[in-house]
């Protein structure tokens, strides 16, 4: 994304998550299209994908926890027991949720990116991430719903995106979808 009228109709897509994404946030300018193939990214782009992802090789001392869940014609599907991802929010992976999650519904191939944590949610649709270094993330987790509230079931996948700072931990964040059929 290279500039900030780019990043502003990105992040219209975010949704409900929208309201949590910190006021005054703006990605960094890279100078870098991010296109996703089949074949990952090029090698200029693994450079700077490595350099974004540095600061995510440490351990650090923030903290994220929310709730998944699906918001359905038929009411709210909690993702209960249902894996939660997260991942760090580089130019590269915001661009892959754009194409992937957002336009195609589809969950990330976690060969998107070398560092993900991954957590189970509780019975209510909770979670919670710890020792995490300050950043922006993308969470993300499929959950089963019934498009006509019958025993057919298909899968959403639910997301978010979420900045943290040092020493902060952010807590209520909404990772949902809304599926209109």
């Amino acid at each position: 994304m290279s500039s900030i009228r780019d990043w502003a109709r990105f992040a219209l897509v975010w949704g409900a998550s929208l309201s949590l994404w910190t006021a005054g946030c703006t990605p960094a300018a890279t100078g870098i299209a991010y296109g996703t193939s089949d074949s990952g990214p090029s090698r200029s782009q693994r450079l700077l994908l490595e350099e974004e992802l540095a600061p995510y090789r440490q351990k650090g001392e923030s903290a994220i926890s929310g709730r998944v869940f699906l918001a359905t014609p038929n009411g709210e599907v909690v993702g209960a027991r249902n894996p939660v991802h997260l991942t760090p929010a580089t130019d590269y992976a915001k661009a892959l949720v754009q194409q992937e999650v957002v336009r195609k519904n589809e969950m990330l191939d976690r060969k998107a990116e070398e560092i993900w944590w991954t957590t189970r949610a509780g019975r209510d649709g909770r979670f919670h991430f710890s020792w995490l270094p300050a950043g922006d993330y993308v969470i993300l987790s499929e959950v089963a719903y019934s498009p006509d509230g019958g025993t057919s079931a298909e899968i959403a996948v639910a997301y978010a995106l979420v900045r943290v700072r040092d020493d902060e931990h952010v807590q209520n964040i909404v990772v949902t979808r809304n599926v209109q059929r």
